[in-house]
């Protein structure tokens, strides 16, 4: 399991929890186009989970197609946790349950996606005021 580097308030750490390792990769590449982000990665919801117990990052993207636990029942187990209900999370898949996310109120993008349209969607949950 990787631990993240020493907080460094310059840089915002992103939790990428994706299991395909060829997305992994592009996703990696994406943000790494930003100097701003470091990234840790978690390619299942148990390893994200024990990831958190270490540090609390500020963002999750999350896939929505996971091994064991999908996007939603993470999420779901993240909100109910007073200490991670606060982290915006931004869901993503090639197949949504639209219903569910906007029930929730959780933003979501369709993969495929280019880098600009996911740096913008992480600056507006990072930044704007809801």
């Amino acid at each position: 399991m990787n631990h993240p580097e020493t907080q460094d308030s310059s840089h915002k750490l992103v939790l990428l929890i994706e299991d395909n390792e060829v997305t992994t990769a592009i996703l990696r590449q994406m943000l790494a186009e930003d100097s701003t982000y470091r990234v840790q990665h978690a390619s299942d919801a148990e390893t994200a989970w024990q990831l958190l117990s270490d540090f609390k990052p500020d963002i999750i993207l999350l896939d929505y197609d996971l091994p064991g636990m999908n996007g939603i029942e993470l999420y779901d187990r993240l909100h109910i946790s007073d200490s991670f209900c606060a982290i915006p999370v931004l869901v993503m898949g090639v197949t949504l349950p639209v219903k569910a996310l906007e029930q929730r109120q959780v933003p979501f993008l369709y993969k495929p996606f280019e880098s600009e349209t996911l740096r913008s969607r992480i600056e507006e949950l990072l930044y704007d005021d809801f």
